[in-house]
């Protein structure tokens, strides 16, 4: 479903975003079953979005874009297009209705692929209110401090969860291999192979709209499949 179609809150490109899996299940193994929104620039392909650096219009400036990690030496987005691909095909080709969504019967996962910012706060915070859990990050939390009521702060040092955290987010740090915990972190449980742990089945990804800890992870290697 279509929930909506304008300009990106990051830079005024159009876009389009999509919530899928509403009542299909999801085969993504880390996340387990949930629907899933998806923000796409409305002309191009996504994985030629993210070559040519047209991707800013729903990734922003992010230092985890392929085309910005290029630059800085930072480990790329691990996120592989390929679905998003699949569901601009189907854009493309007409297969989604335009509408609202006031109830879901299953976890939400804000961004399949994009920033959730790149979304009007109002019809974001909509979807979330409708579903029993949910989880969103934004590397945009500077810009958007609304979205901490939804969305983890993604931060990428010590020094950005300290000024995320004072800003009212909480965050979702990544950190390099052998790296401690800071205190008030607590490691993604997700990533404990020994547990059952799926984030349709955790929701501590959901902002200040949950109590808990902050939550971190080891740098997710390109070399690693998902």
């Amino acid at each position: 479903m279509i929930i909506y179609d304008g300009p990106s809150m990051l830079n005024g490109k159009p876009i389009v975003a999509i919530l899928t899996n509403i009542n299909n299940p999801s085969v993504n193994t880390k996340t387990g079953d949930m629907a899933q929104l998806t923000a796409m620039p409305k002309a191009i392909k996504p994985s030629t979005a993210i070559k040519t650096g047209e991707d800013d219009a729903v990734c922003g400036d992010c230092n985890r874009r392929p085309i910005n990690a290029k630059e800085t030496g930072d480990e790329p987005c691990y996120v592989n297009p390929r679905a998003s691909n699949s569901i601009h095909r189907a854009y493309e080709r007409g297969s989604y209705n335009t509408g609202t969504v006031t109830q879901l019967n299953k976890p939400l996962r804000l961004g399949q692929w994009g920033e959730p910012t790149a979304i009007p706060y109002d019809i974001v915070k909509a979807l979330v209110d409708g579903a029993p859990k949910s989880t969103g990050y934004t590397h945009r939390w500077r810009e958007f401090p609304e979205f901490s009521s939804i969305c983890m702060a993604s931060v990428d040092s010590e020094e950005e969860r300290l000024e995320a955290n004072a800003l009212g987010f909480r965050c979702y740090r990544v950190r390099d291999e052998g790296a401690p915990l800071m205190d008030g972190e607590i490691d993604c449980p997700e990533s404990d192979e020994t547990r059952d742990i799926q984030c349709a089945n955790c929701g501590l990804c959901a902002g200040m709209a949950v109590k808990a800890k902050d939550i971190s992870i080891v740098a997710i290697s390109k070399k690693k499949k998902l």
